[in-house]
């Protein structure tokens, strides 16, 4: 583990290979696309999702409670440099979204004491130009107080259930991004199903975007998996209360749309 923490606090980002089996990523997939095929989701940045799903979905089987399998929480433990942590509610089901270069920081704004509540991303879930790969200058946006502290240590773990060693369709990171000002390589990471991609979640990072998508070149959906881990401490509790505001309005936006 010790390289993987090295790279991690570096380049913001390290990727096990390898860290589950085929035969579990292979199930994954399955309980994944059966869900999104016959239960209600919600549309998002051009795709799917279901939010909120870890812990609440007992459709999804054993994937449900993967959060809490020890191999997640080893990990998680050792990239947080701690044993005080908390899963902090944060669970992405995604099937053929569209995300441009961005931080995962609104979840900490929505959370701050005082915030506006939570209204929704506009029409189409989509922010800027949909076709955009050029990363946007890092003083473009502001970020919440506390975002750049050293105690701020929340981590994203995820799992890309298709493979993309031989396109660039997955998951990119800017290395070093994770820190303030810096703007490093951008990197397309090249994984297996079977791999588990862990991230500081303040790293610069997108997926694929409008004008290329995955579905359009292969024979299924894009489909990812991702889990968010914290210190526990204040800065990962307002993560947390900003998370769990806005996955519960799509929720509720799903239950509403299917309504009969």
């Amino acid at each position: 583990m010790n390289q993987y923490l090295e790279m991690f606090k570096t380049d913001g980002y390290f990727v096990i290979k390898d860290a589950i089996t085929p035969e579990q990523a292979a199930r994954f997939r399955e309980l994944s696309d059966n869900y999104f095929d016959n239960y209600p989701v919600n549309p998002f940045m051009g795709g799917l999702t279901v939010p909120g799903w870890a812990g609440a979905i007992s459709e999804l089987e054993e994937l449900n409670t993967f959060h809490k399998d020890a191999s997640m929480l080893d990990v998680a433990g050792a990239a947080l440099g701690c044993d005080d942590f908390i899963y902090t509610d944060h669970s992405d089901l995604h099937r053929d979204i569209v995300t441009l270069w961005h931080r995962d920081h609104f979840d900490y704004g929505l959370g701050a004491p005082g915030s506006e509540p939570f209204q929704g991303f506009n029409e189409d879930g989509f922010w800027g130009d949909r076709d955009q790969l050029v990363a946007p200058a890092l003083e473009d946006e502001q970020y919440p107080d506390g975002f750049w502290s050293d105690e701020h240590n929340v981590v994203k773990m995820c799992f890309l259930l298709q493979d993309h060693k031989d396109n660039d369709l997955g998951l990119w990171m800017m290395a070093g991004s994770h820190k303030p000002g810096v703007r490093g390589e951008e990197r397309c990471l090249r994984s297996s199903p079977t791999d588990l991609i862990v991230f500081d979640h303040r790293i610069m990072h997108r997926g694929q975007v409008q004008a290329r998508q995955y579905h359009q070149s292969y024979p299924q959906g894009r489909v990812l998996l991702a889990w968010g881990y914290g210190a526990d401490n204040q800065y990962t509790r307002q993560f947390m209360a900003g998370c769990n505001e806005r996955q519960e309005f799509y929720r509720q936006r799903t239950r509403l749309a299917n309504v009969k």
